[in-house]
C-alpha cells in the first residue's frame, strides 16, 4: 500500500522534507500541499520547488505533487475542503495518509488537524506528524487514539472507572465488583477494546492513555 503525504505549507519546506525522510520516501505515491487560497508568496513557490527537487530524487513524479488552495478564513469551509481531499483519494484506492503539520498558517494547521479527526477512519490509515519548533523532534499521533466524539455508555464508564481503580483486574473480579453477569461485562469490554480504550494482557485488563483522557472529560 502506498502512502500520500498531506502537508500544510508556508515559507519553509523543511518539515515536509523531514516527513519524507522519516517515511523512507520509497512508499510515497503522492504529495498534497495545502496553502491559503490567496496569491502564493514567492517564498512559498521556492519551498514548493525545493520539495519537488527532493521528491524527484525519490522517484515521485512532479504531476503527483499537488497544490491545493484552502479558504482558511472560513473555518468549516476549509475543513470541508480538506476532508474532500481525503475522500477523493480514498475513492481512488488510496487509504494510507501521513499528515505533516509542521508549517504554514496556524489557522490552516488547525483546520487540517480538525479534518483528520473528523473524517471517518474505519477503512483509512491516518498518522499525524507535528514537528516541534526549534527542536529536531516530532510528535506522532494516531487519530484513532484521540477520544473525540466518543460517547461512552453508562456501563462502559463504570467499567473504565473500575479498571482505573483496579489496573490489571480480571473479568471475573470485574463482574463481581459491578454485580453484573460475566457475559455482559465481557461483551462490553470487547467493545472497549475495539475502541482502543482497554488492553488485554494475560487475561487481565488495563486502560489505555485514550481511556484515561476520556475519563477526565466525562468525570471532570
Amino acid at each position: 500500500m502506498t502512502t500520500i503525504l498531506l502537508a500544510t505549507l508556508g515559507f519553509d519546506e523543511r518539515h515536509v522534507i523531514r516527513s519524507l525522510l522519516a517515511m523512507g520516501m520509497g512508499g510515497v505515491s503522492k504529495i498534497v500541499l495545502l496553502v491559503p487560497s490567496w496569491d502564493i508568496d514567492e517564498r512559498t513557490r521556492k519551498a514548493v520547488q525545493e520539495i519537488k527537487n527532493i521528491a524527484g530524487l525519490a522517484g515521485i513524479k512532479e504531476e503527483n505533487i499537488l497544490l491545493h488552495r484552502v479558504d482558511v478564513e472560513d473555518f468549516w469551509t476549509a475543513v470541508s475542503q480538506i476532508m474532500d481531499i481525503f475522500k477523493k483519494e480514498i475513492l481512488r484506492g488510496n487509504s494510507k495518509f501521513k499528515i505533516s503539520l509542521g508549517g504554514g498558517l496556524r489557522a490552516l494547521v488547525i483546520e487540517a488537524y480538525t479534518a483528520a479527526l473528523l473524517i471517518k477512519q474505519e477503512n483509512i490509515d491516518i498518522d499525524i506528524r507535528i514537528d516541534i519548533e526549534a527542536r529536531d523532534k516530532s510528535i506522532e499521533i494516531d487519530p484513532k487514539n484521540i477520544p473525540i466524539c466518543e460517547t461512552p455508555t453508562k456501563l462502559e464508564l463504570e467499567i473504565l472507572e473500575k479498571l482505573q481503580e483496579n489496573p490489571g483486574i480480571t473479568l471475573t473480579k470485574l463482574s463481581k465488583i459491578l454485580e453484573k453477569p460475566k457475559t455482559t461485562i465481557w461483551k462490553t469490554v470487547k467493545k472497549l477494546e475495539e475502541k482502543h480504550l482497554v488492553e488485554k494482557k494475560d487475561n487481565k485488563y488495563i486502560l489505555t492513555t485514550k481511556a484515561k483522557t476520556l475519563l477526565k472529560i466525562y468525570r471532570a
